[in-house]
């Protein structure tokens, strides 16, 4: 009979095939519990995504203001609900993601409707990422985009979520690239 607990790591050592001697490995029933936690995540991501619902209406300021302070930029903009209801009047389009009736996610993009786009406020609950959810919003905006016919789509990218973009085949622009800033 074995003794030994089932939460434990077993040494390789020995197993056939192994390319690691002296490597653990989890035991069979632990595995097998671990795979089941991870289905039973995945499983319920993929129902939460199914149960979103997508709008291109921009949800009421008020609203989106909630969501925009879980991002702590208005640290920095001070940003009224009546600035952000205009901002959110001004777009050329908004994606708005709800479960529910609690706003959960949103994306917008100021545009020219012919050359140029700019993706601002990608904006995901924090109970809500890492769910697709952001992916999903992005996707809408560029295909709107591409619909179009627009050439040029940029986005302005929060601090540490580069990444996310470039996933999504955007890159950082060259430093000798076109474009400024202004800062006072």
């Amino acid at each position: 009979m074995d003794t030994k607990p089932r939460n434990t790591l077993i040494k390789a050592e020995g197993l056939a095939g192994s390319k690691h001697p002296g490597a653990y490995r989890k035991p069979a029933a632990l595995r097998c519990v671990l795979c089941r936690i991870t289905l039973l995540l995945i499983m319920d991501n993929q129902a939460r995504r199914a149960a979103i619902r997508w709008t291109y209406d921009p949800p009421d300021p008020e609203t989106f203001g909630a969501l925009f302070e879980t991002t702590g930029w208005n640290d920095s903009y001070r940003a009224t609900v009546s600035d952000l209801g205009l901002a959110l009047d001004r777009s050329w389009k908004v994606i708005s993601a709800y479960e529910g009736n609690e706003l959960v996610g949103v994306g917008r993009v100021v545009s020219d409707g012919s050359l140029h786009a700019m993706i601002y406020d990608l904006i995901v609950r924090p109970s809500h990422q890492g769910q697709g959810i952001g992916s999903a919003i992005l996707k809408k905006l560029v295909s709107a985009c591409r619909t179009e016919g627009i050439r040029d789509i940029q986005l302005f990218s929060a601090s540490g979520k580069a990444g996310f973009y470039e996933r999504h085949g955007f890159r950082p622009r060259p430093a000798d690239a076109p474009g400024m800033e202004l800062v006072e």
